[in-house]
């Protein structure tokens, strides 16, 4: 489904962080909200490809600039951990 996009993905990664928290709000002596929270999901999902991606530029922004400050690639090549 990601491959049919028209700029497809070429990384991805998450990170499950497990944590145990619980929240009330309260006004006036009566609680207002409530809730117990245990997990939190953050997603790295790039797009483009490794010289160029969406996390810093994008390409219109590249399009009106007169020269680039930063040349180096936005992502690099290494190996997945296993």
């Amino acid at each position: 489904m990601l491959k049919s996009q028209p700029v497809p993905p070429y990384y991805i990664s998450y990170e499950i962080t497990e944590t145990h928290a619980i929240r009330i709000d309260g006004a006036f002596g009566k609680i207002e909200n409530s809730g117990e929270y245990r997990r939190q999901l953050d997603i790295d999902l790039r797009v483009g490809g490794y010289n160029l991606d969406n996390t810093r530029e994008v390409k219109a922004n590249v399009q009106v600039k007169v020269a680039q400050d930063d040349t180096s690639p936005d992502f690099s090549r290494a190996a997945p951990d296993r």
